[in-house]
């Protein structure tokens, strides 16, 4: 399992930077100019038109109020949460927030770094600030704003994610753990390894399906917006839930199969060691290929024509407009149908290519140039073995594994899959005896 945790370095990298890109700041404390004539002169001089009955009853109210003084009505709004400070404690700071205020309506700072030193919480109501700068005075409005209302209230983006102006250490974290992978591989051998396996390439998926889930799992408390909207949290939540379920899984019965595979490779359980010459390897890789590729363009015939038939039924007798509908859809699917039936046999043979040209094969499994098969494991049974002779020396295997037909009735049926294993020059013998060992399933009771 150790030899898998490189693997993951990168992916995982990849996805902490993501994450630190789109990461918020915390809070921030909005700092704005407090206009008392104007909000004086909104609240006690109300607009000519206004329509609905809200509107109505609040322009009636404000008429029926008494009138106050610019004074009376500042010590009325800000008897609850006026604070004072001097600009001479932080003179140079202060400048950089008036200066700031001639340019943009409100500025932001994080609580930490703005300038009272009290209070340093600032609660989600206004607090009013009385900054002395003698013989002037300033008033300012402190509000503070959590992560999810910085796009409404404009904050911008290099203090919304404040991570994004460190770009370049972001890309030499990645640099490195690159670095670190490249030299960190060892060279390239011939040798067989659980790792680089399609067993150890699924194990690694699933870990990080895990990985991602608690990551998305811990992206609301990580990134302070449970108070907000909840739509975002609480997807995050279930997605990450689901694949964090799904991937610790996965991965823990992908984990057994990666174990049991190292042991064959060690020689634990192995009843069979073929190395094969690269002509023997070129000659049966390129053999399987054709003949996977005339299964596969047979099976795509037979979809065709079916789809062929169902488009013109359809066609014939039903409404033109929604036959043409299924039709398309019919044509995206055979497309989709033709696409794996072209890629697998090539992505099949490119794999085996890399070699190693191996065969390792226990009772329970096999290993075959990095593909590996696995017919005791959960549903899965071995079916048939035997011994092809001609046109080439071949051990032909075939298994089956339960799945499942309809998930509403609990229908079951077998998937089969047949294998072929080529046997190198000298060894007939030793697979004529494999036969024998390799028993099927019902001929075990």
């Amino acid at each position: 399992m150790k030899s898998l945790l490189p693997r993951l370095s990168i992916p995982v990298v990849i996805l902490a930077i993501l994450f630190a890109w789109w990461y918020p700041t915390p809070v921030l404390v909005g700092i704005e100019a407090t206009n008392w004539a104007e909000r004086h002169e909104r609240d006690h001089a109300p607009v000519d038109t206004r329509f609905g009955a809200m509107a109505i009853a609040r322009d009636f109210l404000q008429r029926q109020r008494a009138a106050t003084s610019l004074p009376v009505y500042i010590d009325e709004r800000s008897r609850e949460g006026m604070i004072e400070a001097r600009i001479d404690e932080h003179r140079h700071s202060w400048t950089a927030v008036l200066e700031a205020l001639e340019q943009a309506d409100r500025v932001f700072l994080e609580p930490a770094d703005w300038i009272p030193d009290a209070p340093r919480q600032i609660a989600s109501a206004p607090i009013y600030l009385l900054l002395r700068d003698p013989p002037e005075v300033h008033f300012l409005t402190l509000t503070r704003w959590p992560p999810w209302d910085y796009t409404r209230v404009g904050v911008p983006s290099n203090q919304h994610y404040p991570f994004r102006d460190r770009w370049p250490y972001l890309v030499l974290a990645f640099l490195a753990v690159l670095s670190w992978r490249t030299l960190s591989r060892k060279p390239a051998t011939r040798t067989a390894k659980a790792a680089d396996s399609t067993t150890g390439a699924v194990l690694v998926f699933t870990l990080m399906m895990l990985v991602t889930g608690v990551m998305l799992l811990l992206l609301p408390h990580v990134y302070g917006i449970w108070e907000g909207d909840m739509g975002l949290p609480m997807a995050s939540s279930m997605i990450g839930l689901l694949l964090a379920l799904t991937g610790l899984i996965t991965s823990a019965m992908f984990a057994g199969q990666y174990r049991q595979l190292q042991r064959l490779l060690q020689g634990d359980g192995r009843i069979a060691h073929w190395i094969y010459t690269p002509e023997e390897w070129r000659d049966f890789v390129h053999a399987e290929y054709g003949e996977r590729r005339q299964s596969a363009r047979a099976t795509l015939w037979m979809i065709g024509i079916m789809m062929l038939l169902v488009g013109g039924a359809f066609m014939l007798f039903v409404d033109l407009e929604d036959a043409l509908v299924v039709a398309a859809g019919l044509a995206g699917v055979f497309v989709l149908v033709a696409l794996a039936a072209i890629l697998a046999p090539r992505l099949s043979r490119r794999r085996l290519l890399r070699g190693p040209f191996e065969a390792h094969i226990g009772k329970d499994l096999l290993y075959l140039g990095g593909q590996t098969h696995f017919w005791r494991a959960w549903t899965a049974r071995l079916e048939s073995v035997r011994y092809i002779d001609q046109p080439r020396p071949l051990l032909e295997l075939a298994y089956s594994q339960l799945q499942v037909s309809d998930p509403k009735t609990l229908a079951t049926h077998r998937a089969w899959m047949h294998l072929r294993i080529p046997v190198p020059a000298g060894h007939e013998a030793e697979a004529r005896g494999l036969v024998k060992q390799l028993k099927p399933s019902r001929e075990r009771h």
